[in-house]
């Protein structure tokens, strides 16, 4: 699709590439089925998410343009957006009876325990009782059950979901230790822009190191999309039909995944560090890829993939990356 890239930025085609010997492959798998795909693209969507995430601090109004064709958009944006969130750094928590000792009445929290991830209002603390308790989100408390607290700041209906339990590629991206600090203060600096319904099946998704023994991660569990009924959120889904009427973003958000061809055509009216479109080959319609390769001609620099991302597209992929003013 993308026209006379550059031989560091596609993969021409030709015979598919053996997998390096001790090389990791990640496998993904739809809920409720028991075949896992376990395909190169697969980790390289990841990995470029990761890439993209380390490249957020662009030079002062500069952004950087990325965007990669697939036969199908299924999953990619899903992929890239598990590899951003792999990326960010572990929050700093205080204990949470410290925190609970320094708030007051009303404040918003969210907290996390064995089973459940839970977010509201507080009400109070009882430290005369052994273990203490403290009331929030309308329901009581042990807090030496509680493994993670923070203050949230906009205080919210109550909110309870099951605490995911960190997966393979949790485990294999060193998230355990600070796996609870993660889900109640995870990073918010990614938004995910395409046709909401598939991008939330998409996130359903399961991946893990192939050949593990350990349950696989849900790409939700790792994206922390916002829904209208999970207690916590990282990652802010916008419809792109209605995509206009949200601009400006927030504050705040460092990337922005177009997925789809509806949605890259957004790419040129957001103001943010790194854009990352998700172009689908099996629509006709050219018109966001077009739109970038004159922006690159015209008044892009050119990014190579491999040499300043340090990402080689799996087979199947073409990509082209350049910075642009913002």
């Amino acid at each position: 699709m993308f026209r006379n890239p550059s031989n560091t930025d596609a993969v021409p085609p030709r015979a598919p590439r053996p997998t390096q010997r001790g090389a990791t492959q990640l496998t993904l798998a739809e809920p409720g089925d028991e075949s896992e795909l376990a395909a190169p693209w697969v980790g390289a969507l990841v990995k470029l998410g990761t890439r993209l995430a380390r490249s957020a601090g662009q030079p002062h109004g500069r952004k950087l343009v990325v965007a990669v064709t697939t036969p199908t958009r299924d999953f990619a944006a899903a992929l890239i957006g598990a590899g951003w969130s792999l990326a960010a750094k572990p929050p700093s928590l205080d204990p949470p009876l410290e925190t609970l000792r320094s708030i007051s009445h009303g404040t918003g929290v969210c907290a996390v325990n064995d089973k459940y991830v839970v977010s509201g209002r507080f009400a109070s603390l009882d430290e005369a009782h052994s273990p203490p308790l403290a009331i929030f989100a309308g329901k009581t408390w042990a807090v030496d059950r509680i493994r993670a607290l923070c203050v949230v700041q906009s205080a919210q209906d109550a909110r309870q979901s099951e605490r995911p339990e960190p997966g393979s590629l949790a485990q294999l991206a060193g998230l355990t230790d600070s796996w609870d600090d993660r889900l109640v203060s995870p990073p918010k600096s990614l938004a995910i822009v395409g046709t909401r319904t598939w991008l939330e099946q998409d996130l359903a998704a399961l991946i893990r190191k192939e050949g593990d023994n350990l349950p696989p991660s849900s790409l939700s569990s790792l994206v922390l999309p916002d829904t209208d009924i999970d207690a916590t959120w990282g990652t802010r889904l916008y419809s792109a039909a209605s995509f206009a009427e949200q601009l400006p973003l927030p504050d705040g958000i460092e990337g922005v995944l177009l997925d789809g061809n509806s949605a890259a055509q957004y790419w040129d009216e957001i103001d943010a560090s790194v854009i990352i479109c998700v172009i689908d080959r099996s629509v006709a319609d050219e018109t966001a890829a077009q739109s970038l390769e004159r922006l690159r001609a015209t008044r892009g620099e050119p990014v190579s993939a491999t040499d300043e991302l340090g990402w080689t597209p799996p087979l199947g992929v073409e990509v082209m990356a350049f910075t642009a003013a913002r």
